[in-house]
C-alpha cells in the first residue's frame, strides 16, 4: 500500500545523509516491486509463468518497531507498537494475499492483491488497484534498465526461456 506514496524519485539509487529519508525510500522501493512487476509481466508475455504482486496491508509484525529499536528510539518503537495494536492485522491474516496470488486459478498475469479494508491496511484478500505511477509502462521500462546499467547485468528472454 505504501507504493501509493512513492514519487519515482531515485534518481542514481543513491541518497546523501542529508537527503535520505527512510520513509520515502521505502515507499519508493515498494513503488519500485510494483514497477519491476508491470515490467516483467510485458518481458514474459505469452510465457506460462504468471507474474503477479500482492501486499500484506499492514500487519503485527516485528518490522515496525525492529527500525526504531534499531536507531534508540523507544519512543519511536512504542508509537510503532501502539499504532500495530490499533491498527494492524494479524500475520497471519496478512499472508492471505499472497496465498490468494500464488494459489487461485482466477490470477491473471500483472493483478495486484491485498486486504480490501480502509487504505489496505487490513481485511480479506482481493484484487486492488497499483498507483497510477505503478502502471506507467514507460517509467517501469526505465527503472528496469537503470537497475540493469547499476548492477551490470542484463536480461535476455532466451536465458529464462532455456531454464
Amino acid at each position: 500500500m505504501l507504493h501509493h506514496r512513492g514519487k519515482g524519485e531515485w534518481g542514481d539509487f543513491k541518497r546523501t545523509e542529508a537527503t535520505y529519508d527512510k520513509r520515502a525510500v521505502y515507499a519508493d522501493s515498494k513503488l519500485c516491486n510494483a514497477l519491476f512487476t508491470l515490467e516483467l509481466v510485458r518481458r514474459l508475455e505469452g510465457s506460462r509463468p504468471k507474474v503477479v504482486t500482492a501486499h500484506p496491508g499492514f500487519s503485527d509484525t516485528n518490522l515496525m518497531q525492529a527500525g526504531p529499536a534499531l536507531v534508540g528510539s523507544s519512543f519511536q518503537a512504542f508509537t510503532a507498537r501502539l499504532s500495530a495494536k490499533l491498527f494492524a492485522q494479524s500475520p497471519d491474516r496478512g499472508a492471505l494475499p499472497q496465498l490468494l496470488a500464488a494459489t487461485s486459478p482466477d490470477v491473471e498475469a500483472g493483478d495486484f492483491y491485498g486486504p480490501d479494508g480502509f487504505w489496505e491496511m487490513q481485511g480479506w484478500p482481493t484484487k486492488v488497484h497499483p498507483a497510477p505511477l505503478a502502471q506507467d509502462a514507460d517509467v517501469a521500462k526505465r527503472l528496469w534498465t537503470q537497475s540493469e546499467q547499476a548492477t551490470g547485468l542484463s536480461w535476455t528472454r532466451t536465458a529464462v526461456a532455456a531454464k
